[in-house]
């Protein structure tokens, strides 16, 4: 793809508590291969020094794209910032970053160039590295990060947690904030929301190469504590799921969200209650996790760092 002929790509960094990740994320958007990008970040009521990070970014922001933006006010949630950025945006395809993850630098221009020739697909995703708190990659969390990544994935197999999409998306930004209205406000899982209502009428594309490098949950190699999964992404997931109540797969994308909650949260002292429910309505589904999962309720109290 020619610079001449490159449409515009609206690069969207919601940020929140990440004074020590930002300009990282900032620089890799800085670094694309991909000229054509506006770039647009919002401070979602950060209380370290976030937004000093990012206003130090800011010169080399402003020489750097065709067009820049950054805003800072009180909290309102994630989802609710990228729809306020989605206001803004004037590109054609949009890309959203994590303020804690970053980009390989020829992200942008592959996945344009991809949607650009494959006209009949509106988003398409890519593999990604997992990395520490220290940017290492971390090869066996990359390797599970990435399972079942293929083209053949339907909406079937995201309800029903048989594969999990990567947070690596690019997409028609007239289909996100025209035809579904842009994220859903109410849940902190917007990613597996969006999914499953653009997998309702889209197909995704898949490109087999790692451009995306994703904080691991685990913090290893710095000094953060955090859970796995937090308690209101996985609430979150129960509401979306609610959406297809009629779906054929509803019970059965119910009975793994159980099992999933069993899984993740059996090793907290917090969260204990909540695991054994999801275990009580998953026992169809008992294999070594479960088993591993039912020594952690007895013999694991680690302190809950994530959202109650």
């Amino acid at each position: 793809m020619n610079q001449s002929n490159q449409p515009l790509v609206s690069v969207v960094i919601p940020c929140y508590n990440h004074e020590n990740f930002v300009q990282d994320s900032i620089q890799s958007v800085i670094n694309q291969t991909y000229q054509n990008i506006e770039l647009i970040i919002i401070d979602d009521g950060s209380k370290d020094g976030s937004v000093e990070k990012i206003k130090e970014m800011i010169p080399a922001c402003q020489e750097r794209f065709i067009r820049f933006e950054f805003r800072h006010r009180s909290n309102k949630g994630v989802s609710a910032t990228l729809n306020e950025a989605l206001e803004w945006c004037e590109g054609i395809y949009f890309s959203a970053l994590a303020s804690d993850d970053y980009y390989h630098k020829d992200k942008i221009f592959f996945q344009a160039n991809y949607l650009q020739n494959n006209n009949d697909k509106k988003f398409c995703i890519t593999k990604s590295f997992v990395v520490d708190d220290l940017n290492n990659v971390l090869n066996d969390q990359t390797l599970r990060y990435n399972l079942g990544l293929n083209e053949n994935i339907q909406f079937n197999d995201v309800f029903t947690f048989k594969v999990h999409l990567p947070v690596t998306g690019l997409y028609n930004l007239k289909i996100l904030r025209d035809e579904l209205r842009g994220f859903d406000e109410s849940i902190t899982a917007e990613d597996y929301d969006l999914y499953l209502r653009l997998l309702e009428f889209y197909n995704v594309g898949i490109l087999d190469c790692k451009l995306y490098y994703y904080r691991s949950p685990s913090a290893i190699g710095g000094e953060r504590s955090r859970p796995v999964m937090r308690l209101d992404v996985s609430n979150s997931h129960r509401v979306t799921i609610e959406k297809f109540k009629h779906h054929k797969l509803y019970n059965e994308a119910i009975l793994c969200w159980n099992y999933r909650r069993f899984i993740y949260f059996s090793s907290y002292s917090k969260t204990k209650k909540y695991a054994v429910k999801g275990g009580f309505k998953s026992l169809s589904k008992f294999d070594i996790y479960y088993f591993k999962a039912i020594f952690r309720i007895v013999f694991y109290w680690k302190k809950y760092y994530g959202k109650l």
